[in-house]
């Protein structure tokens, strides 16, 4: 890898996914019903590796931000949050929703709730990063 290669909104974008995978797979170490032995081992490389990742993630944010300031880009990341916080709103409150419907019925429990909270940040984070490449591909 280029240390001097510029780091791009992108690149922290794609960076951002990459973690919300990790958390991803550290909740399942934490929600599993069932036990290996090497899952401990599985949990600790995962945990320390999501350390080191936001270490390099605030790494790079900092670079981004000494490097340049893009107006269009960061208008463009503004646009795609605005509506990845509309999508995350509206899951959350069908969650909430069905969680507090269903759960009279114990028809599912918090494990479930917990892996649709984990996934929707999954696929907001991935839905975030196409909506910014196709909002800034247009140039708006």
């Amino acid at each position: 890898m280029n240390k001097n290669r510029k780091v791009t909104l992108k690149d922290i974008l794609v960076s951002k996914v990459v973690r919300n995978i990790a958390i991803a797979v550290y909740f399942w170490m934490w929600a599993r019903s069932d036990y290996k032995e090497y899952y401990s081992m599985i949990q600790s490389a995962t945990g320390g590796a999501i350390a080191v990742f936001y270490m390099f993630l605030y790494m790079r944010e900092r670079k981004y931000k000494k490097e340049f300031f893009d107006e269009l880009a960061e208008r463009n990341l503004n646009k795609c949050n605005s509506i990845c916080y509309r999508i995350l709103v509206v899951i959350m409150v069908a969650l909430a929703f069905t969680a507090a419907a269903v759960g009279h019925t114990e028809a599912f429990g918090t494990d479930v709730i917990g892996w649709i909270l984990v996934v929707s940040l999954v696929v907001v984070s991935v839905v975030r990063v196409v909506l910014y490449s196709i909002i800034d591909k247009k140039g708006e």
